[in-house]
């Protein structure tokens, strides 16, 4: 009994260092699970947490989201087609009991489309721009929640995740913040988003696939501004490869909704981005 005591005290203190410099997520892959004498490196299905509503308190958010104090600017994306582009950045975030709440701007460019000058149809070039804010995140100022309400991870598939999140968000143009509207827009998108995940064993590289889902509700300066609608719902979908949890490369383009709306998201969008702007949890 003596002998295999001391044999738990040593295993646990050179184990102690390792599991110390591991990240939330990834403890949570190696916490025992039942009695003392589990195998650290024994999979656990889903992480721990649960497949509904996985997040119930502030501190499985802390350890999901892989936060634990008021983070800024966590994210910078840039993308862009052939006649237009915008810059993403996430300037502040921080949690909302289980919900991550963030704050982040969007800066676009775009050309005036051939025949704009005559043609009603084409869209001008700050009509592209205001649409281009729109698509690559709500608006020169946007505020998000996200929440995830499901949560897969197969033990048996190390690596694999599902993840799907109610990510409601507000977007304005103001235009004191460089915005090509004239006036203030403001738009309201109640979202939805899936989310799936395939790392490699060393997370050095991960595929995805974004798809989101939503009912956009703006004001009659949005609607002039370049989207044509007040009112409209809309999909779009994201697919890529993350590399070493920090860079982030996909190609974006609409899914569903109102086809002159569809036609307003234009050509299939290359975004290239920093510190991974998949949703958090990844």
């Amino acid at each position: 009994m003596r002998l295999r005591a001391f044999a738990a005290s040593a295993l646990a203190v050179l184990a102690a260092p390792a599991v110390a410099q591991l990240p939330p997520q990834r403890f949570a892959e190696l916490r025992p699970t039942g009695g003392e004498e589990a195998a650290l490196t024994t999979p656990q299905w889903n992480h721990g947490y649960a497949p509904l509503f996985p997040l119930r308190d502030v501190a499985t958010a802390k350890q999901f989201y892989d936060v634990d104090k008021f983070a800024t600017l966590r994210a910078v994306s840039l993308s862009g087609a052939s006649d237009r582009g915008a810059v993403y950045a996430e300037l502040v975030a921080d949690l909302l009991w289980a919900m991550r709440l963030s704050f982040s701007s969007v800066v676009a460019t775009g050309d005036a489309s051939d025949g704009a000058a005559t043609d009603p149809d084409e869209l001008t070039g700050s009509e592209k721009e205001a649409v281009q804010r729109f698509f690559a995140g709500g608006g020169n100022a946007v505020v998000a929640l996200s929440w995830p309400l499901v949560f897969l991870a197969p033990a048996k598939l190390e690596g694999l995740k599902l993840v799907m999140y109610a990510m409601p968000k507000v977007g304005a143009d103001f235009p004191s913040l460089g915005s090509s509207n004239d006036e203030f827009a403001a738009n309201a998108d109640l979202g939805a988003e899936a989310h799936l995940l395939w790392a490699t064993a060393q997370r050095k590289f991960t595929l995805f696939g974004e798809a989101r889902l939503g009912w956009v509700a703006g004001t009659k300066e949005f609607a002039a501004a370049g989207m044509g609608r007040q009112r409209f719902w809309f999909g779009q979908y994201a697919a890529g490869i993350i590399f070493f949890d920090i860079i982030r490369v996909a190609v974006e383009g609409p899914m569903a909704g109102p086809s002159d709306v569809q036609d307003r998201f234009g050509d299939v969008v290359l975004t290239a981005s920093l510190f991974g702007r998949t949703a958090p949890g990844n």
